[in-house]
């Protein structure tokens, strides 16, 4: 089975205007969405709080977490964001299909 890319569009949830667009690899298993850290800051998105994840190799790190407005393939919806290592993949987990109040 090949891997699945999709163009997303993370924006400010504060400022709408202020977005970033990348190709996200999709990934159903991961429940959160994964960013690079530089991509959020540009767009004025800053960390709320932080988690403890577990990774795919079995460790576990601790990232930094926000709220955004993601788009794509024609939907809305706001979903967590952990700000990823410089130089992470975008990776789009798991979002319940949430429109935007």
């Amino acid at each position: 089975m090949g891997e699945t890319y999709v163009t997303v569009t993370v924006k400010n949830p504060a400022d709408r205007s202020r977005a970033w667009e990348g190709r996200f690899l999709v990934d159903t298993g991961a429940h959160e969405t994964f960013v690079p850290r530089c991509h959020l800051e540009a767009i004025g998105i800053e960390p709320l709080g932080s988690s403890l994840y577990e990774l795919a190799d079995g460790s576990t790190s601790e990232f930094d977490t926000a709220q955004a407005l993601l788009e794509f393939m024609g939907e809305s919806v706001h979903g967590n964001v952990v700000f990823g290592d410089e130089g992470v993949e975008p990776l789009l987990g798991y979002l319940p299909s949430r429109r935007p109040a």
